[in-house]
């Protein structure tokens, strides 16, 4: 799953595997007002659909190349008739894996992830109502498929001579869809976090509340020189970042010859990170 910016709006939440999707928006940049301090380049906003306070169901059942499953499923139903519902979703994708490790077997590239969105919405009169959201991803995939350059002397400027294979003369002779890397380790990265929107239509004005909190845990490993020798390994790049996010608005309604929209908005967040390297061979020898 991605999110690009840092809007926390329960509507709005980028999921590259949500079922229920009832629009995309792909918005030029930059969005740095409305969608937050890292959408200087634009933001793409994947709005689901909200519970419709009826019994439904709707399921997906995808099988790809490579053995790549991917189950999405979402199930809604009234709690108190006309006044709140809820929509309950979520994913299951398993595979994929493209290249072939010649060192351990194993298959790199795929996916492994599963995660799970609840939605509540509260509709206490055509003047007020509030949409809560609360998701969570769970996500152990493999290492990404990483290759080295099959040769040695550069063959260009955008091409040059392998680093491995200047300086200690291991050079990669793998084939398109292989490797050769010898430390292999799976990444782990927890996602989630809530959202409420709240509204109130008084007449003259409206009122909105946009109420975020999200949480990242993220590690991260590879074998960057991509050989079967321990040159360069990436052995943890751990993430964590948690935010909390608010944001009030006020918008005139009508269609006089005066409109405005005037809010406010506050974020506090917290970013970690743990990198640790091995780098080995004749010279480095740590």
């Amino acid at each position: 799953p991605v999110w690009l910016g840092m809007n926390m709006d329960a509507d709005d939440l980028v999921r590259a595997d949500e079922v229920d999707v009832e629009q995309i928006e792909v918005l030029r940049g930059p969005q740095g007002s409305l969608q937050g301090r890292n959408a200087s380049g634009g933001a793409i906003n994947v709005r689901t659909l909200r519970p419709s306070g009826q019994f439904g169901a709707r399921a997906s059942v995808t099988y790809e190349r490579f053995d790549e499953v991917d189950v999405k499923a979402a199930l809604e139903a009234p709690i108190v008739a006309d006044l709140i519902a809820a929509k309950l979703s979520g994913f299951y994708k398993h595979g994929g894996g493209y290249m072939s490790n010649a060192t351990t077997g194993e298959d790199l590239g795929g996916v492994d992830r599963w995660g799970a969105r609840l939605g509540l919405v509260l509709n206490a009169s055509a003047e007020f109502n509030a949409y809560l959201t609360a998701d969570y991803v769970r996500d152990t995939s493999p290492q990404t498929a990483l290759r080295g350059m099959n040769h040695a002397g550069p063959r260009g400027a955008r091409e040059p001579e392998p680093v491995a294979c200047r300086l200690y003369g291991q050079c990669s002779f793998a084939d398109k869809y292989e490797s050769e890397q010898d430390y292999i380790a799976h990444n782990s990265s927890t996602i989630g976090g809530f959202a409420l929107n709240a509204e109130w239509n008084t007449g003259p004005i409206t009122l909105t509340s946009v109420t975020g909190y999200r949480l990242v845990d993220e590690v991260v490993r590879a074998d960057v020189d991509t050989t079967r020798f321990p040159i360069f390994h990436a052995l943890l790049r751990g993430t964590k970042v948690n935010a909390f996010s608010q944001e009030l608005r006020a918008a005139s309604n009508g269609t006089g010859p005066f409109e405005y929209v005037a809010g406010a908005y506050y974020i506090r967040s917290h970013y970690d990170l743990d990198a640790r390297n091995r780098l080995g061979g004749a010279i480095f020898g740590l």
